[in-house]
């Protein structure tokens, strides 16, 4: 059984994205939809929670840097699943998400101990050096997330943030996707089956 994943990100309360994230979700046959976090360019709760209910079938994610603390309830809010430090199955695919910016260490090493064994990581901030450099050429990265993926390498890792950098990465057996902000129209699609990654296209 495949599964097919719309891939959203830094959102930041667009209120056309919705429409646009269901005309792929109808137009793919998408199972689910993920978010790579800044739902909300520093809103609230609510709007979120909004947003959620209005794409067709599941949501699943993480939050960014933009979003107040109070959004990561939203997930909750609308029947989706909030996955910062946790591991969630959904038709045989493992996920495991961290949300925010700035990790401390404890976050990092909680992160890897708990991840271990997913296929798809969800993040906000990319691995440093992967879809992580500005225009003018500063990386924006993480180091402790690249850490944990070189580690554990799972086959797929989810991230945004970095409007200037979509793109979708193979390495190293490891298939990186930023689909670039949603508030502009971007988006990505990804196809898993079997344990491989059968189609990957930016949108």
């Amino acid at each position: 059984m495949s599964l097919k994943l719309l891939v959203l990100s830094d959102i930041h309360g667009s209120k056309d994205a919705a429409t646009l994230a269901n005309d792929h979700i109808r137009s793919l046959g998408i199972h689910g939809t993920v978010i790579c976090g800044d739902i909300t360019h520093f809103g609230e709760r609510s709007w979120a929670a909004s947003f959620f209910r209005e794409l067709d079938g599941k949501v699943l994610g993480v939050t960014g840097n933009c979003d107040p603390p109070e959004v990561t309830r939203a997930y909750g809010d609308s029947g989706g699943v909030h996955l910062h430090m946790m591991s969630h199955h959904m038709n045989g695919v493992s996920f495991a998400g961290l949300s925010g910016c700035d990790h401390s260490r404890e976050d990092i090493l909680h992160f890897k101990d708990i991840s271990r064994g997913a296929q798809v990581y969800v993040f906000h901030v990319p691995p440093y050096g992967i879809h992580d450099h500005t225009g003018r050429g500063i990386h924006l990265g993480s180091e402790g997330i690249r850490e944990v993926v070189n580690e554990n390498r799972p086959l797929l890792v989810l991230s945004g943030h970095v409007h200037e950098c979509p793109g979708i990465l193979n390495k190293d057996r490891i298939t990186y996707i930023n689909p670039g902000p949603a508030a502009k129209g971007h988006a990505a699609f990804v196809e898993i089956s079997e344990g491989r990654i059968v189609t990957s296209k930016l949108l």
